[in-house]
């Protein structure tokens, strides 16, 4: 775990996680990513518009669905497609492989993170609305506000409760039916 700070107002009241993600090479990266969902409050999830939803990427959505956590998409790497059109049907396709699995349209935002660092590090001030990462910044900054990081602050440990009781009343209902069948064989004999 490394930990950086920077003088960024945003960064005053939130912390940001950046976890190896889901095609880690290493195994044991994949599950750190696993087991932090449970105690977040928000996930960005961040899938290249080179290769966008993996079928890894599909199974690690289904994980954070289970923890009911509330998710915004970011596209990367949109510098490469070469025009608008190429962009509105990645963006497209994300939102409607999120909006199937998860059964609710996400947020997308397609952002080039390597332009809005070139912006941010002064090598390249221009670059900035190219790379499209204001309108995720600003977004991400209205979701995460005072009000909206105490309501999802309260609403997490409702989720992973919810996911546990769930998990858990699987389990009993499975053990419940097998009794049954074995007291109907008891019952038969």
């Amino acid at each position: 775990l490394d930990v950086i700070t920077a003088p960024v107002d945003m960064l005053r009241e939130i912390n940001i996680v950046d976890t190896p993600g889901t095609n880690a090479v290493l195994r044991e990266h994949e599950a750190l990513t696993r087991e932090f969902v449970p105690r977040s409050d928000l996930v960005l999830f961040i899938t290249s518009a080179d290769r966008p939803f993996t079928e890894s990427e599909r199974a690690f959505l289904q994980t954070i669905r289970e923890w009911g956590k509330k998710v915004i998409v970011v596209v990367n790497k949109v510098d490469i497609l070469e025009n608008e059109e190429d962009v509105r049907q990645v963006v497209s396709f994300v939102a409607d492989n999120f909006r199937s699995l998860l059964g609710a349209s996400p947020e997308v935002f397609p952002v080039s993170a390597r332009l809005a660092l070139r912006a941010k590090t002064g090598q390249d001030a221009g670059a900035l609305p190219k790379s499209r990462f204001e309108p995720l910044e600003a977004y991400v900054a209205g979701t995460l506000d005072q009000e909206e990081r105490v309501r999802l602050k309260l609403l997490n440990p409702l989720g992973v409760g919810l996911h546990l009781l769930l998990k858990h009343l699987d389990r009993t209902e499975a053990r419940l039916e097998l009794l049954r069948a074995d007291f109907e064989t008891i019952e038969s004999i």
